[in-house]
């Protein structure tokens, strides 16, 4: 259901994202895979464990695959559009990318012949994206995570 507020216009209710620009913060940005069994897990590591509980969240297949090897241009602005948009409507301090074990845009823990080389994969594209993230955004604490399943047990890695 739309409420109309009878003080803005067609135009401006348009453009309604905008309107209040300098008037909202985030703490952070979070840019995470889609995948659904890391979810729930990433939402409470954020909140609980990073202490982030106003942040704009980006879900795409890959998460740092997007920046640091994207399948496609189209792919990484996207991306990175997604993080000038926070900074700039949210002017959030801190870019969090998480990447996790068996990620499907990466074929998954199958293709690599073993956990430590499938995380060395993901160690890679993380500190190449958090490294493009720090040209565009010189200001901003960039943060990477890698995520594991360690028995039964999603396990959150700072990567240095």
């Amino acid at each position: 259901m739309l409420i109309r507020n009878p003080l803005i216009n067609n135009l401006q209710l348009m453009n309604f994202p905008f309107l209040y620009q300098n008037q909202h913060h985030a703490q952070a940005v979070a840019l995470f895979c889609m995948d659904f069994r890391f979810k729930d897990a990433t939402l409470e590591f954020l909140k609980h464990e990073m202490q982030l509980t106003d942040l704009d969240i980006i879900v795409l297949a890959g998460a740092a695959k997007n920046l640091a090897a994207p399948q496609d241009s189209f792919d990484f602005k996207v991306t990175l559009k997604q993080f000038e948009l926070s900074s700039k409507l949210h002017q959030i301090k801190k870019m969090v990318l998480i990447d996790h074990q068996d990620c499907g845009a990466y074929g998954g823990s199958a293709v690599f012949e073993t956990s430590k080389a499938e995380r060395e994969v993901h160690v890679i594209n993380l500190r190449k994206a958090g490294e493009v993230l720090r040209q565009k955004f010189p200001d901003k604490e960039i943060i990477l995570f890698y995520a594991q399943i360690i028995e039964k047990e999603i396990k959150f890695e700072r990567i240095k």
